[in-house]
């Protein structure tokens, strides 16, 4: 028994094993910063292209909290509907994919078998990585909201 702790313990101090978890590690941090920079471009450039819209709105009597309101009732559905499809699409993906993992290393060869398992708390880190990101970005873009001035960007006589 104390043979397959050794084993187990050696498996998990494996450079390999420890680089290949770094790796899809840094790849998944890295392209979840990319997502929160793609999604405040995307929002930001949709706020700026809109403010005389969002003017517009104010000046036929809409409220400055409807319309900030109208704003973010709009990225929650678009927001939630694309991360809630992710989440769909990433697990269907990973449960047809990762079980593949096992088949490049000869699981024969190895004392304690390469097994693929995913556990509850993995799939809340991920989640909780996801809503930080998601805060963040909620966060920066309610500064940019708060700081344009709608109420300005109706201007009698230009456009």
């Amino acid at each position: 028994m104390d043979f397959l702790y050794q084993k187990i313990i050696e498996s998990k101090n494996d450079p390999l094993l420890q680089g290949f978890n770094g790796m899809l590690t840094l790849g998944f941090i890295i392209t979840m910063f990319v997502c929160v920079i793609g999604f405040l471009i995307y929002w930001i450039l949709s706020i700026k292209t809109r403010t005389l819209q969002f003017g517009v709105l104010r000046a036929m009597g809409m409220s400055v909290k409807n319309v900030i309101g109208m704003i973010l009732c709009e990225q929650g559905l678009i927001s939630l509907v694309s991360i809630l499809v992710g989440i769909v699409l990433g697990g269907i993906t990973s449960d047809l994919f990762v079980p593949m993992l096992e088949m490049v290393y000869s699981v024969a060869e190895q004392v304690p078998e390469f097994v693929v398992v995913a556990s509850r708390a993995d799939y809340g880190k991920i989640y909780l990585i996801i809503g930080l990101m998601l805060v963040l970005g909620i966060a920066i873009l309610s500064r940019i909201i708060a700081r344009t001035k709608i109420d300005q960007a109706l201007k009698l006589g230009e456009d």
